[in-house]
């Protein structure tokens, strides 16, 4: 039954995901509650509360009964930042203290807390319609970034997000000259991958990456996130 579950979820939604695991929590079928991690300038109100998120230096998780009760009041930041592994995120929020941005954890495919928050964000951003809404999605209150893997699974967990919920995302550091940069410590992939590259190259939703997929397939390399440093300066 599990696997005939994941089965439909996979032909409806478009996306290979990376387990089982991942592909039922996309859509809230879970074995435990799971938690969204942000750091950074948002103020939010939960009934008659109010708080700013910004007094956590290291961020703060959010179960999904939080985030459900949260209402956003502000950002008071110059940009969201989201970012697909948890390491990086850790290092990001290390190293970027003080910055006034919103920075959001995804865990990959975002689960079902994830996508929650990310719809209220994208609602905050674009004024109240976010970005599969009819008439919404342009001319957001703030940039909105996304850094994540250089691989087959990191572009289409990004255009996952952008098609939902930010019609305006942007790249950060997953473009053809943070490749190069990066590409001794990629890791290389079989034909079957290979293949899973090529139709991507062929197909129209994944025109804007085409640079990147063109120099996967000239490397033989994937880049995962971790591998990779951003230093404190990107924005500037």
């Amino acid at each position: 039954m599990e696997r005939r579950l994941v089965h439909l979820i996979q032909n409806r939604s478009g996306i290979e995901y990376d387990s089982e695991e991942e592909a039922l929590q996309s859509v809230g079928i879970t074995d435990q509650p799971r938690s969204v991690w942000i750091a950074g300038t948002l103020r939010g109100a939960i009934g008659d509360d109010t708080i700013s998120f910004d007094i956590f230096p290291g961020g703060l998780g959010l179960s999904r009964e939080t985030v459900s009760k949260l209402a956003i009041d502000a950002i008071h930041g110059e940009r969201i930042v989201l970012i697909e592994n948890l390491t990086s995120w850790q290092q990001w929020v290390k190293a970027r203290q003080g910055e006034r941005e919103l920075v959001v954890y995804t865990g990959g495919y975002p689960n079902r807390t994830v996508q929650q928050l990310l719809y209220k964000l994208g609602s905050y951003v674009y004024g109240g319609a976010c970005g599969n809404k009819e008439g919404g999605g342009i001319g957001g209150k703030l940039p909105v970034y996304h850094w994540g893997d250089m691989d087959a699974g990191g572009i289409q967990i990004f255009e996952f997000i952008r098609d939902r919920y930010f019609p305006e995302l942007r790249p950060l550091g997953m473009d053809e000259s943070s490749y190069l940069r990066y590409v001794d410590r990629g890791m290389e992939f079989n034909r079957d991958y290979e293949k899973k590259l090529k139709d991507m190259l062929e197909g129209e939703r994944f025109a804007r990456w085409r640079g990147l997929l063109e120099l996967m397939l000239a490397y033989g390399k994937r880049i995962e996130q971790e591998s990779m440093v951003i230093t404190a300066e990107i924005f500037k």
